[in-house]
């Protein structure tokens, strides 16, 4: 019984010594902070940079990360950003607007998806199809009829 309890104090002790090593390990130095920096001025405006919010009046719009409505609460719904755009709804249709709010494809589809290498799968008039981020229907996809 003793031997098993030097055994597990053992084990917890290596296992805390490990944990604490390896969290010294991962230490911020001033050349790993420039590159994080870096990193934050290349991915400006990603996902969590912008988010949607429901206002007051039921409608949404975007928040930044100090919490200040940026993109005014006007949408019917409001997906996040992906690539510099965000899908949006408008009397039940979805459109995508830019960073600064602007409608840059308007809101005609019956339903649209986030931009995922250059492209975002929608659908009109009941057939799917992928568009481009100038809103460029692509080809249509094969439809169950």
């Amino acid at each position: 019984m003793k031997k098993l309890l030097f055994c597990s104090i053992c084990i917890l002790f290596l296992s805390i010594v490990g944990f604490t090593s390896s969290i010294n390990n991962s230490k911020v130095t001033s050349q790993n902070k420039d590159k994080i920096n870096e990193i934050d001025k290349n991915e400006s405006n990603t996902v969590y940079q912008l988010l949607p919010i429901q206002g007051n009046n039921g409608k949404y719009g975007f928040i930044n990360k100090q919490d200040k409505i940026v993109i005014p609460c006007k949408f019917d719904g409001a997906g996040h950003f992906s690539e510099g755009l965000a899908m949006v709804e408008l009397k039940g249709k979805y459109g995508y607007i830019n960073k600064q709010g602007k409608i840059v494809i308007s809101c005609k589809f019956d339903e649209a998806g986030p931009f995922s290498e250059g492209l975002a799968r929608v659908k009109l008039n009941g057939k799917d199809n992928y568009i481009d981020k100038n809103g460029k229907l692509l080809v249509p996809l094969l439809n169950k009829e």
